[in-house]
């Protein structure tokens, strides 16, 4: 919303406003009830502490060149709003510190290498790429997917790391948009990250964190079909479009069959459709602090006034996380297993 705009819906002076925005100015009583209907935020936001600003060139888009600026604008705020939530979220639960190293000085390939060493995955398939994450200290949030022009972004701040992905796109290709923002973390600290290949080498570098070479080679056949690369696909979770160029990347298949692949999977809709695609992750610790919530009769309503934010901003930080359907997680209701990660209260958390 411009700020010609937004003045007209509140009937205030875009010049007053802006003061209001620059923080020169606090708004009226009257003036703060218009903004916040035109806005459907709490009136206490607007008369709460500032919140931290991210700056956008700190963080990482995926596919950043085709990003549009207000897009970039726009996600800057939601990661503000994130902010607030992740503080709450620490401040009630002991949840994992960052663990992620810094592998700035490798490339690709080396790093990926090296991660999945450290790790302890050797070859095999990483079977949930979130609750891995969340074990590490990345805090995982969801973006809604009416922001359609971004697929992901991460950032830092005060040395914990942040993955937020659109929940809009197929749950094999937003896992690699989360090895690839994973990428980001490990590789581009600083200026790396205004690299001009760093979208290459994250993309370079999901692609091998997520299918090891020597594993894909003992399975990879020289003439795959698009059938058969669906049968394989399944055993790394990833979408047959990123098998396909997998297979040629190392080799396996030669430029031919890969063109040939990408020519009949395009026509079979697999551009824009995942067939046979993988169960969506979730989040092990949302799951267990909205399970936790439940037995204590809270819900979103208690997360809002904490952290002044709506109830709406809050389904799409988090209900994409805990596969729970936007009414469920009103209620907080179903039932759902829990897993190893330990999670416990704060005694005396309070906002």
């Amino acid at each position: 919303m411009s700020h010609r705009d937004m003045a007209s819906a509140c009937s205030i002076p875009v010049s007053t406003l802006k003061l209001y925005e620059d923080d020169k100015m606090e708004p009226s009583r009257i003036d703060g009830m218009s903004i916040s209907q035109a806005l459907r935020f709490p009136l206490d936001f607007f008369y709460g502490d500032n919140l931290v600003e991210v700056n956008p060139d700190h963080i990482s888009f995926r596919a950043l060149r085709a990003t549009p600026s207000k897009s970039k604008a726009a996600m800057s705020s939601v990661a503000s709003f994130s902010l607030e939530i992740v503080r709450w979220l620490e401040e009630k639960y002991k949840i994992p510190n960052n663990d992620l190293p810094d592998l700035s000085e490798y490339g690709p390939k080396e790093a990926a290498g090296i991660l999945r060493s450290q790790w302890d995955l050797g070859l095999k398939a990483v079977s949930n790429l979130t609750h891995l994450l969340e074990s590490k200290g990345v805090r995982m949030l969801s973006i809604h997917e009416e922001h359609r022009a971004i697929d992901a972004f991460s950032f830092f701040v005060d040395g914990t790391p942040f993955i937020l992905t659109n929940i809009g796109k197929s749950a094999a290709r937003n896992r690699f948009d989360v090895a690839h923002e994973l990428g980001h973390l490990v590789m581009h600290r600083g200026d790396r990250l205004k690299s001009p290949d760093a979208e290459k080498e994250a993309d370079e570098f999901a692609s091998c964190f997520l299918m090891p070479a020597e594993a894909v080679r003992t399975f990879g056949r020289p003439l795959m079909s698009p059938d058969s690369i669906v049968v394989l696909k399944k055993r790394w979770n990833v979408s047959a479009m990123a098998m396909n160029r997998r297979l040629h990347d190392l080799s396996i298949i030669d430029e031919w069959k890969y063109m040939r692949n990408v020519r009949e999977m395009s026509s079979r809709g697999w551009n824009k459709s995942e067939p046979e695609d993988t169960p969506r992750e979730s989040s092990m610790i949302w799951d267990k602090v909205l399970r936790h919530m439940r037995s204590l009769g809270k819900g979103l309503p208690d997360i809002a006034r904490d952290t002044r934010l709506p109830i709406d901003e809050i389904k799409a930080f988090i209900y994409a996380m805990g596969l729970m359907s936007a009414e469920d997680l009103v209620a907080f209701s179903g039932d759902r297993p829990i897993g190893a990660l330990k999670l416990s209260v704060i005694k005396g958390g309070k906002r």
